[in-house]
C-alpha cells in the first residue's frame, strides 16, 4: 500500500515535470522548430499519456483498496511499464541539457543579430557622412567654378577695355604725328622762304651797278659767304633735327603698331581660349549639377529606404580636370 502511494507520488511528480518540460519544448519549438524536437515531443507526449493512465489507475487503486489482490494482478503489467522511470528521468535531463544548449544558441543568435544591426547602423552613418562630405566638396567646387567664370568674364572685359584704350592711343598717336608733320613742314617752308629772300637780296645787291672798291667787295663777299654758310649750317641742323625726330617718331609709331598688332593677336587668342574655357566650364557645371542631384537623391532615398546599397556609393568615379589660364 505504501509502495503504491509512493509510486503514485512519483508518477505525479514525473507527470508534472514531463508537462513542464513539454511546455518548455513547445516554447523552444515556437522559437526554433526542428525535426528532432518534434520527435522527442511526440515520444514525451506518449510517455505523458502513459503516465496519466497510470495516475488514473493509481486513483482507482485507492478507491478499491478492498480489491487489492485482484488489482495487483491488473497492476503487474503497469508496474512493469513503470519500471522505466529512470529512463524518463534521463530523457528529462537530456531535454534540460538540450534546452540549455538551445537557450545559449538563441542568446548567441540574438547577440549576433544585435551586432549586425549595430554594424549596419555604423555603415549607414559612415555612408551618410561620406555623402555629406562629397556633397560639400562638390558644392565648393561649383563655387570655385563660378568664381573662375566671373574672373574670366572680368578678364575678358578688362581685355576689351585695354583693346579699346590701345585703339584710342593709336588714334591719338596718329593725330600727333600728323600735327608734328604739319608743324615741321611749316617750319621748313618758313626757312626756305628766308633762304629765298636772302638769295634774292644777295642777287639784288649783286645786280646793282655801283662802283665799289675791291677790298669792300671782298669784305662783302666774305660776309655774304659767312652768312650763307651760317644759314646753310642752320638749315642743315634744322633738317637733320627734323629728320632725326621724324625717324624717332616713325620708329615709335612702328613699335606701337607692332605692339598693337601683337596685343590684338593675343586678345583674339585669349578670347578664343576664353570661349573654350566657358564651354568647358558649362559642361563642368552641368556635370556638377547632375552629381549634386544624384547625391541628394541617394541621401533622401536612403532615408526612405529605397536608395542604392552602401557599397555602391564608393565606386562612383569623379573625372579629374585642370583649368589653366593664359595671360
Amino acid at each position: 500500500m505504501v509502495e503504491l502511494k509512493d509510486l503514485r507520488l512519483q508518477v505525479e511528480t514525473l507527470a508534472a515535470e514531463v508537462q513542464s518540460h513539454a511546455q518548455l519544448l513547445e516554447a523552444l519549438k515556437a522559437e526554433q522548430p526542428a525535426e528532432a524536437l518534434r520527435e522527442e515531443l511526440q515520444t514525451l507526449q506518449g510517455q505523458v499519456q502513459g503516465l496519466q493512465e497510470s495516475r488514473a489507475q493509481a486513483q482507482r487503486l485507492e478507491a478499491e483498496q478492498a480489491k487489492l489482490t485482484q488489482r495487483l494482478q491488473q497492476l503487474a503489467p503497469q508496474v512493469e511499464r513503470l519500471g522505466s522511470v529512470d529512463d524518463l528521468r534521463e530523457q528529462v535531463r537530456r531535454l534540460e541539457a538540450d534546452k540549455e544548449g538551445r537557450e545559449g544558441t538563441v542568446a548567441r543568435l540574438r547577440d549576433s543579430v544585435e551586432a549586425l544591426k549595430r554594424r549596419q547602423e555604423e555603415s549607414r552613418l559612415e555612408v551618410e557622412g561620406a555623402q555629406r562630405a562629397q556633397l560639400a566638396s562638390l558644392r565648393e567646387e561649383v563655387r570655385t567654378c563660378q568664381a573662375t567664370q566671373e574672373a574670366l568674364a572680368n578678364r575678358q572685359a578688362q581685355a576689351k577695355e585695354g583693346h579699346q584704350s590701345l585703339e584710342k592711343e593709336q588714334l591719338q598717336l596718329a593725330s600727333k604725328l600728323r600735327q608734328l608733320e604739319t608743324i615741321r613742314l611749316k617750319q621748313l617752308d618758313q626757312d626756305m622762304k628766308v633762304v629765298k629772300e636772302t638769295v634774292l637780296h644777295v642777287q639784288q645787291e649783286l645786280q646793282k651797278e655801283v662802283v665799289i672798291p675791291e677790298h669792300i667787295l671782298r669784305d662783302l663777299d666774305a660776309k655774304n659767304e659767312k652768312r650763307l654758310e651760317s644759314v646753310w649750317a642752320e638749315l642743315r641742323t634744322h633738317a637733320e633735327a627734323a629728320a632725326t625726330r621724324a625717324d624717332k617718331l616713325e620708329q615709335n609709331i612702328t613699335l606701337r603698331i607692332v605692339n598693337l598688332e601683337r596685343s590684338t593677336t593675343t586678345l583674339a587668342k585669349s578670347a578664343e581660349h576664353m570661349g573654350n574655357l566657358e564651354q568647358e566650364m558649362a559642361k563642368q557645371s552641368e556635370w556638377f549639377a547632375w552629381r549634386i542631384a544624384w547625391l541628394e537623391w541617394a541621401t533622401s532615398g536612403e532615408k526612405r529606404s529605397f536608395a542604392r546599397l552602401p557599397g555602391a556609393l564608393g565606386d562612383e568615379s569623379r573625372p579629374s580636370f585642370t583649368m589653366g589660364f593664359k595671360g
